[in-house]
């Protein structure tokens, strides 16, 4: 697995010469990315600044499926069931 900056991720909010910007930071306060809003997408660049900071968040709760449903019976909670976005849970989680 590769390695990522020190979760949590904290979304930090700040104006610039260019506008309105949100940043994603990590536990230690440094930069991760940045997320620029335009005037006609204030609502979407702020729920894509959610996403990128809950990211750590979300893969370590997949990380906690998987590992439940490997250890149990092959039909627990939608192996079978749903065999496809059970794959998708398993790419999101090794990316």
């Amino acid at each position: 697995m590769k390695e990522f900056s020190i979760s949590p991720w904290k979304l930090a909010h700040a104006w610039s010469n260019t506008g309105y910007i949100r940043t994603i930071k990590d536990a230690q306060g440094e930069h991760i990315a940045h997320v620029c809003d335009l005037e006609d997408a204030l609502t979407e660049a702020t729920a894509n600044a959610r996403l990128l900071a809950a990211a750590p968040d979300l893969l370590a709760a997949l990380q906690n499926l998987i590992a439940a449903i490997e250890a149990s019976d092959a039909g627990w909670l939608g192996i079978d069931a749903f065999p496809e976005d059970f794959e998708r849970v398993l790419a999101a989680a090794h990316q």
